[in-house]
């Protein structure tokens, strides 16, 4: 592997004669530094709203209401400007776990997850929803 102080750098630019790193093991090299093309890109923040909140271990049984507006999440996606700038909520996963619930109504705690663990995400809306459980 190499090593490249990024602290310096502002805009893309090419590195050059940047030394290989000899691991233990490794005899030789067939060259000993190579070039490295840095891109620098724009981190921006994007919020996106009615990310549909799923449901998991719900029991076949068993149906679930949202109280509210709560079957749906607002989040906000931080990242690189080309990255960000092409997610939508189908990219986003918001989720509660009613594993072990029953009947009645519940607080349940959202979770969110994307698919790009290079993006930064963060629940806006409220991280505890109001849900009922109710027989079928």
């Amino acid at each position: 592997y190499v090593e490249v102080d990024l602290s310096l750098i502002k805009n893309s630019t090419t590195v050059s004669g940047v030394s290989i790193r000899k691991e233990n093991g490794i005899n030789k090299f067939s060259t000993s530094t190579v070039d490295v093309f840095i891109t620098v890109e724009k981190v921006i923040t994007k919020s996106i709203d009615n990310v549909p909140i799923q449901v998991l271990n719900q029991a076949g049984d068993y149906k679930v209401s949202f109280v509210g507006s709560g079957q749906y999440a607002t989040v906000s996606v931080s990242g690189t400007e080309t990255k960000v700038s092409s997610i939508t909520a189908s990219n986003i996963q918001a989720v509660i776990d009613i594993e072990g619930m029953k009947v009645g109504t519940h607080k349940a705690k959202v979770s969110v997850a994307i698919d790009d663990e290079t993006l930064a995400i963060e629940l806006l809306s409220s991280s505890n929803i109001t849900i009922n459980i109710e027989r079928k």
